[in-house]
């Protein structure tokens, strides 16, 4: 090779290679955020928001946590894993996210990624009405509780509230929760 192309490579590959750290140390200096992956999954990019959601999962970060589990569920990569989304919104639901605990519901309901379980289905509408903070998902979480209480029996019913009752007196001093009990719940 002529030395005139041998300096133009080499010159070639430490550009490269400059840039490559330089980038690899901006990426390094920026964590990620919940935001980081909102926006990759706005812009179409799901698999760059599946990563990231899950580095952020994986560090209990519950909002993407929820966002795993659905992508799970609608099977962004073409397979639906019912099973991984219930362990995710399980996670979510446990640090207190009203979504996830609604979800969770959901799951349980249907008998997708869990045995279905009307019983266990009411105690996550029960609690997602008590834990949301937004009107519509309250509601939403109160409408699925009157159709699945009805054809309940009252012991069923009562063991649904109760375990709600359980969790919310757990969540309470473990999350620091505000929000109190409905009357005549717990």
């Amino acid at each position: 090779m002529k030395p005139v192309t041998t300096s133009i490579l080499t010159i070639l590959l430490l550009c490269l290679t400059i840039s490559s750290a330089i980038a690899s140390s901006t990426m390094a200096q920026k964590p990620l955020s919940y935001h980081d992956g909102y926006i990759e999954l706005d812009q179409g990019n799901f698999h760059n928001a599946f990563v990231t959601f899950q580095r952020l999962a994986e560090q209990g970060d519950a909002r993407s946590q929820n966002e795993l589990g659905f992508m799970h569920l609608v099977g962004f990569d073409g397979k639906q894993n019912f099973k991984a989304a219930a362990e995710w919104f399980r996670r979510a639901a446990e640090q207190g996210l009203a979504r996830a605990q609604f979800n969770l519901g959901e799951l349980y309901e249907t008998g997708r990624g869990v045995p279905q379980s009307n019983v266990k289905a009411l105690k996550w509408f029960w609690i997602t009405a008590l834990m949301a903070q937004r009107d519509q998902r309250r509601d939403l979480a109160k409408s699925k509780i009157s159709i699945l209480e009805s054809p309940l029996t009252s012991a069923a019913r009562n063991q649904a509230r109760d375990q709600a009752c359980v969790w919310l007196q757990i969540a309470k001093s473990r999350l620091k929760l505000r929000r109190g009990s409905p009357v005549g719940l717990c």
